[in-house]
């Protein structure tokens, strides 16, 4: 029981950990991007801090631009190192379990 309890606490504090990296990454490169460079103040639920308060000039094509050019940048890497993960996933798989003895390659993981 105590060592099931002791991986137990160790899955969630890493979770925890991780998923509190992963939001505060999120926050600073939509500042980064939305705020800074985009000059777009995404609205706040009452009782949020902000860090600081700078303001850029709003620039809407920006809002635009950005996201077109995520896509094409990911488009461009899932089609050039790792083909198979075009679509959702499920006919790779089937692929792989038929063809390939259930075998991925590593770089299926990072690219999807």
């Amino acid at each position: 029981m105590g060592r099931t309890v002791l991986h137990a606490l160790a899955v969630g504090a890493t979770a925890g950990i991780l998923g509190v990296g992963f939001v505060y990454g999120l926050e600073h490169v939509q500042r980064m991007v939305l705020e800074l460079l985009c000059g777009y103040v995404p609205l706040r639920a009452a009782g949020d801090r902000e860090i600081d308060q700078v303001s850029a000039p709003f620039r809407p094509w920006l809002l635009w631009l950005i996201p077109a050019l995520g896509a094409l940048l990911g488009g461009i890497a899932s089609f050039l190192l790792a083909p198979e993960t075009a679509g959702g996933g499920g006919d790779a798989m089937i692929d792989a379990f038929h063809r390939r003895g259930g075998q991925l390659r590593k770089r299926v993981v990072w690219v999807k």
